[in-house]
C-alpha cells in the first residue's frame, strides 16, 4: 500500500505547486496609455452634453502637470459621475 500512496501524493504534491507557480496576467498594473484608452472609450458611451464631453475629454487628453492617476481614480471618478466599474 506504502509503495502506491507515496508516487501518487508525490504526483498530487507536483501538479498542484505547477498550477499555483504561475502568475496571472491580469494582474499587472495598467499602462498610462491603457488608463487613457479606458477613460475615452468610457467617455464616448455616456450621453453627455457636448460642453461637458469636450470639457472631459480634455482633462483626459491635456492633464494638468504633476497630476497623475490611477486605475482606481479612474473607477472612483466612474462612481463620483454615476459611471460602472
Amino acid at each position: 500500500m506504502n509503495a502506491f500512496t507515496t508516487p501518487l501524493l508525490l504526483v498530487a504534491a507536483l501538479l498542484l505547486g505547477a498550477c499555483s507557480s504561475h502568475p496571472n496576467p491580469a494582474e499587472r498594473p495598467y499602462s498610462a496609455a491603457e488608463i487613457k484608452q479606458l477613460a475615452l472609450e468610457d467617455l464616448s458611451r455616456r450621453s453627455l452634453s457636448m460642453e461637458e464631453y469636450l470639457r472631459r475629454w480634455d482633462a483626459i487628453m491635456n492633464p494638468q502637470p504633476g497630476e497623475t492617476y490611477s486605475a482606481d481614480d479612474l473607477r472612483a471618478t466612474l462612481r463620483q459621475a454615476g459611471g460602472s466599474s
